[in-house]
């Protein structure tokens, strides 16, 4: 029974990675309060995310900076979709300095 048990434990250690994003945010966009007008999407290009665990962190980390309405990272893209207020004056470069003291590489990305 022990023998299971820390087969279980190294199973769900090894899959951490790909689950991580899940059990860190609830799998929902984050979203800061107000924003009264229709909010602009802006797409920009992440580098350097190894995980879910990643995007998950940057996630969190735009959610909190100002004029930040939602952020969705996506992993397997490279990218972040941030929807910003734009009476609140945010910038591209205020976000990307963003994940970058997050500790990734982003640039604007070119559609």
């Amino acid at each position: 029974m022990v023998l299971w048990i820390a087969t279980a434990g190294v199973v769900a250690a090894a899959f951490f990675p790909s689950y991580a994003g899940w059990l860190i945010l609830d799998g929902t966009s984050a979203s800061a309060t107000g924003a009264g007008t229709a909010a602009s999407t802006v797409t920009l290009n992440v580098e350097g995310m190894t995980c879910e665990a990643c995007a998950a962190h940057i996630q969190f980390e735009l959610a909190k900076a100002p004029g930040v309405v939602n952020a969705w990272v996506i992993y397997a893209e490279g990218e972040a979709l941030v929807s910003i207020d734009p009476i609140s004056g945010a910038s591209i470069e205020a976000l990307i300095a963003t994940i970058e003291k997050a500790g990734f590489k982003a640039s604007a990305a070119h559609e």
